[in-house]
């Protein structure tokens, strides 16, 4: 058997499946479980945070939710990554997050489409 150098975790955000001894470079990934209809830091404005993806999955069971995802800065107001996107139900949603820099705050903002409570999983990387 080959011997392949890699990231063995398979939660961390490098995993490689084919990777035979870890080399060290595993990259954590954060994940949180939000529900209700609220804004949510995901991260803190000025922290030195890298975040290079993030991956938004509807767990509601019967409805879809409407996100609105953005970074803030102090004294650079608000961008919007998503605004009024629906997630339907069980679907996932990757975004990769380029061209932003330290010192940023990300948010996500849930809005129930129907009745229901709406409830995301998002993985950071």
């Amino acid at each position: 058997m080959a011997t392949l150098y890699g990231c063995t975790d398979n939660t961390a955000a490098n995993y490689n499946s084919l990777a035979t001894i870890d080399n060290g470079t595993c990259i954590p990934s954060v994940h949180y479980n939000i529900t209700g209809e609220l804004t949510q830091r995901l991260i803190a404005v000025n922290s030195n945070a890298k975040v290079s993806s993030i991956y938004l999955t509807n767990i509601e069971g019967t409805n879809a939710c409407t996100v609105d995802l953005y970074v803030e800065k102090k004294l650079n107001g608000k961008f919007y990554i998503l605004k009024g996107a629906e997630l339907p139900i069980g679907a996932t949603l990757s975004h990769d997050i380029v061209g932003v820099k330290s010192g940023f705050g990300l948010f996500i903002k849930l809005t129930k489409s129907a009745s229901e409570t709406p409830a995301v999983d998002v993985i950071l990387q």
